[in-house]
Order: structure tokens, then C-alpha cells, then sequence
């Protein structure tokens, strides 16, 4: 008899067992593309199943919702090839599971069915924290009661985008006079990474009637937002800005004829927008946003001088003898507006005396307060006192100082004398604005001599 050991073979035979995976479809009808999705918008993920021909048990699929992500809805896909127990179907807070009961067959080979998960990105500050990208990972798994089965795990993500819009705020020029037109130009960009819906800019300036005339703020239509000016507020809307994008809007306003000299006014522009439209108008779902841009515009700053302009022995030399006297100019020049109670106070170098003064406004254009001067120690102090108004640019009026260079023991030959000078209001902000000049003693004594000008 023939061995039949020589007839024999092996081989190996795979059981093709069942594959599961998880995917995200991508937005609802929303504007996100890719693996992307803004705040208040609807995604899908899907769980697709694929069985071998044959029999499985107690099919069970869970897919644990990431924080951030509502769970809305889910579907089943029919497949004629495969018989589904009736799904029981249960949520337990992010955790939902699909249980099968009992057998599934497949017939007819490899065949798949789906679920569907529909959820929404959700408005929530704690676990979709403002304009901060976040990737959410989610992940599903598969498993069945058939001896030896392992379960099988698939993750999908999508990442949270929003907009996120930067107000840069300029006004040109931001330091001005009485009478000039500024334009203000507000910045808006989009430095987020979707787009900004129903962006709504507005500045408002009834803050500002001190500094503006509110009545000649001017404007028009730009970048396809409407202008307009309720209540003293710039206002552009009805339009949306995309990713990158930076428009540019301006708008004009003239300075006040009287505007307070010195004065400064902060102002802060603002652009309030939405993650997502439903139609024409913000969704119900979706994230407002607030952003701002603030920059200061100031009435220009009055300036002071001082220059030795005379003595009645070395003339605008600078050298001074013990008993002469000098004649100092101070000279002050505003912008156009108004001060209340402007002061300029001369300080003497020690060793000088104050004998006289005069003030020359014949070039003045407007009004100054009542002129009252005194001294005390080294300072004489020039009040105007109310309201000082100038009419125009660069208005200058001036007050002639004359001192005496005293025989004391101080005054040294050689030395060098300071004399100080400032400026201030009452609505100064800035510290007084100073200026000084220096003299140098030099030769002889002289007792008293006077000039017969003086």
C-alpha cells in the first residue's frame, strides 16, 4: 500500500474579522472646510463598520464626545446584506454607546454600515476657550462577544478655529491746535483663522466735545460697511472680514476754536462681531467677540524762552558786573485755545534782585487774563489771572524782566548764574514747560549804575 503521508499538504486560512473606523465628515451646511469647525457650528463624525460574512455577537460601539463638542443626533445606515438586532441605544454624560444585542449577520461577503454622529462646537469659555485653536481628539471603539475577538479603537479630530480681530487705532496728527482737522484712522485685522460675521465698528466720542466739534465729524461708506453718526458715535457695519484680511476705515473731526491748551483725550474705538451667521443674522449658537483699540490725541503744548537781551554795560554779551543790570526777555507762544490762569514764574539766580518788568502783547491775538505779578525770595510770578484765549497758531506775547546784579558776597567773578523760567495753567498735565539762560560775572564792581533807559 502506498504511504499515504505522501499525499499530504498544509496550509493557513485568515478569517477576515470585522474593521472599524472612525472619521470626521466635516461642517453641516456651515463655512468651515477640512477638519475645521467655529464655534456654534454643526460637524459630523462617522463610524464606519465593515463585517465579514457570517455571525457576530453583542455588538457594542462607544465614542466619547470631546469636552467642548454637544452631542445633537446620529443615524444608521441600512444595509441589505446586514441583519441588525435593534440598537439599544444610551448616553451617559460625553460617553455614547451603540449596544447590538444578540447576532448580527452578514451575508453576500465584506459588507458596511455607518453611524452617524452630529454635534455642536459649543459657546463655552471653560472648555472652548476664546481664540485659542484647540484640537479636539475623538475617539470610538468597537467590540463583540465572539471568542478571541479583539476590540478595535479609531480617533478622528477637528480643530476649533475662530476669528479674531485687532483694532489699531491712529490719529493724524495726534498733537494739535485749536481750529485744525485731525483724521482718525481705525485698523481692523484679522489675525484669526476664520471669519469675522456681522462686524459692527464703532467710536464714540461725546467724551470728546472738549477736545472735537462734534458737529463736523465727517465721513462716508468704506470696504462695503455703511457709515453712519447716532448719538456721536462713528459707527461702520454690515459687513464681515475674513481670515488675514485688514481693512482700513477713516474718518475726520475738527479740533475745538476754544479747546483747553494742553489738554488730552483718550479714545478707544471698539468692533463687535460673530463666529457664525444663520442666514443674515448671528446664529443663535454662535460666540460675539469684543475687541478694542484706543489712541490719544492732545492739544499742542504752549512753549516758553529766555534770553539775556540787554545790561547796561556788556549789552546781550552774557557777562554781567556786580551792579549792573540786565534785562531778560521771556517769550511765550501758544497754539490756538484757551488756558485758565496762566502762570509763568522767573526764578533769579541768587544774588540778583528783581527791580521791574513789562509785558509786550501788542502782537497778541485774542485775550489774556489780568495780569498780576509778585514776588517772593528768588521768584517772581507772573498770573494771568481767567481765562487767556488765543486765536490762532503760534500767538506770542512776551514780558521784559529787568534785575540788578547785587555787591554780595555770592556773586564771585567767574561764577555762572542760571535764571530759570516756567510755564503752567490750571488744566496742565504735562508738568510746567521750562527754559533758562546763563550769565557769567565778570570784571569790577560797580555801585548802582543805571541805564538811562531804565
Amino acid at each position: 500500500m502506498t504511504d499515504p503521508t505522501l499525499y499530504q499538504a498544509n496550509a493557513t486560512v485568515t478569517m477576515l474579522g470585522p474593521q472599524f473606523q472612525k472619521t470626521f465628515v466635516g461642517s453641516q451646511g456651515g463655512p468651515s472646510t477640512g477638519s475645521n469647525l467655529t464655534i456654534g457650528e454643526i460637524g459630523r463624525f462617522n463610524l464606519a463598520v465593515t463585517l465579514p460574512a457570517g455571525q457576530i455577537n453583542d455588538m457594542v460601539i462607544t465614542d466619547t464626545i470631546p469636552a467642548g463638542l454637544v452631542f445633537e443626533d446620529y443615524n444608521i445606515s441600512n444595509n441589505p446584506n446586514i441583519v441588525l438586532p435593534n440598537v439599544n441605544f444610551t448616553q451617559t454624560g460625553n460617553l455614547l454607546t451603540f449596544s447590538f444585542p444578540g447576532i448580527t449577520n452578514t451575508s453576500n461577503g465584506s459588507n458596511s454600515f455607518n453611524i452617524t454622529l452630529d454635534f455642536l462646537v459649543a459657546n463655552n469659555n471653560s472648555t472652548n476657550p476664546p481664540q485659542t485653536t484647540p484640537v479636539k481628539n475623538n475617539t470610538a471603539s468597537m467590540d463583540w462577544s465572539n471568542i478571541g475577538n479583539s476590540p478595535i479603537t479609531s480617533t478622528a479630530n477637528v480643530t476649533i478655529i475662530e476669528p479674531n480681530l485687532q483694532v489699531t487705532k491712529t490719529i493724524t496728527p495726534n498733537v494739535g491746535a485749536g481750529g485744525q482737522n485731525v483724521t482718525v484712522t481705525l485698523q481692523i485685522k484679522n489675525i484669526g483663522n476664520s471669519t469675522a460675521y456681522n462686524v459692527l465698528i464703532t467710536d464714540p466720542l461725546s467724551a470728546a466735545g472738549n477736545i472735537f466739534d462734534l458737529t463736523s465729524v465727517q465721513s462716508s461708506n468704506q470696504n462695503g460697511f455703511i457709515y453712519s453718526y447716532p448719538s456721536n458715535t462713528v459707527t461702520f457695519t454690515g459687513g464681515n472680514i475674513t481670515p488675514n484680511q485688514t481693512l482700513s476705515f477713516t474718518f475726520n473731526a475738527t479740533v475745538l476754536t476754544n479747546v483747553t491748551i494742553g489738554s488730552t483725550f483718550n479714545n478707544t474705538a471698539y468692533v463687535n462681531y460673530y463666529s457664525l451667521l444663520n442666514g443674515t443674522n448671528p446664529d443663535l449658537n454662535a460666540r460675539n467677540y469684543t475687541n478694542s483699540g484706543s489712541a490719544t490725541f492732545r492739544v499742542g503744548d504752549p512753549t516758553i524762552s529766555k534770553a539775556v537781551i540787554g545790561s547796561t554795560i556788556h549789552g546781550t554779551t552774557g557777562n554781567l558786573a556786580i551792579g549792573e543790570y540786565v534785562t531778560y526777555l521771556i517769550t511765550v507762544t501758544l497754539p490756538e485755545g484757551q488756558a485758565d490762569n496762566l502762570q509763568v514764574t522767573d526764578i533769579l539766580p541768587s544774588g540778583f534782585s528783581y527791580v521791574t518788568s513789562n509785558l509786550n502783547n501788542s502782537e497778541w491775538n485774542g485775550t489774556l487774563g489780568t495780569l498780576t505779578t509778585t514776588t517772593s525770595g528768588q521768584n517772581v510770578t507772573f498770573l494771568f489771572n481767567g481765562t487767556s484765549i488765543s486765536l490762532m497758531n503760534n500767538n506770542t506775547f512776551s514780558i521784559d524782566l529787568e534785575a540788578l546784579v547785587m555787591n554780595v558776597t555770592g556773586n564771585v567773578v567767574g561764577n555762572t548764574k542760571t535764571n530759570n523760567v516756567n510755564l503752567t495753567w490750571n488744566e496742565n498735565s504735562h508738568g510746567p514747560f521750562t527754559a533758562s539762560v546763563n550769565t557769567t560775572l565778570v570784571g569790577a564792581q560797580i555801585n548802582n549804575y543805571k541805564n538811562s533807559n531804565t
